[in-house]
């Protein structure tokens, strides 16, 4: 009985080995893609702190930060957070913030966080991919104010 329970344990344990191998596999392939990009658009520095990948803007924007996590990618936009499966997903959410396709709405009631949501750029229009509500109780009617945060792609020397 107890050999069982060991193999047993012993597989669960490979397991988890191959999925953080994995993880961080793709972790790094994501840190190279995100380097390739800000080479040619430096809007931002990104660092890497063990198995977390963290970008904060050089001028307009929000920072973010992707890590994996018991075989989820947690992404954090400015104050909104998701969790993902893909990778690829990760990578395209990165990709669109870089080039200003990808913008942080915050709203306040009365100066307090109220609403964070992740829109993309559809056209001329934006379209909401994510949002996260915080409940608040309020009295009186609440004083509202709204932020806009988008990546600035960086202006290039003029050859003249």
């Amino acid at each position: 009985m107890t050999t069982l329970r060991k193999r047993t344990t012993t597989t669960a344990t490979r397991s988890a080995l191959r999925v953080m191998c994995e993880q961080l596999d793709s972790l790094s392939t994501l840190e190279g893609a995100v380097s390739a990009l800000l080479q040619d658009n430096p809007v931002a520095h990104m660092s890497r702190d063990g198995d977390q990948i963290t970008i904060k803007p050089t001028g307009p924007g929000f920072a973010m930060s992707v890590m994996p996590l018991y075989g989820r990618i947690i992404i954090t936009c400015g104050a909104y957070d998701d969790d993902l499966v893909a990778w690829a997903d990760a990578e395209r959410i990165i990709t669109a913030a870089l080039a200003g396709d990808l913008r942080l709405v915050s709203v306040y009631a009365n100066e307090k966080p109220f609403r964070f949501a992740i829109e993309q750029r559809s056209g001329e229009s934006w379209a909401v991919i994510g949002e996260k509500t915080f409940v608040r109780w309020s009295f009186f009617k609440p004083r509202t104010t709204v932020r806009y945060d988008t990546y600035q792609p960086a202006l290039k020397p003029s050859d003249g």
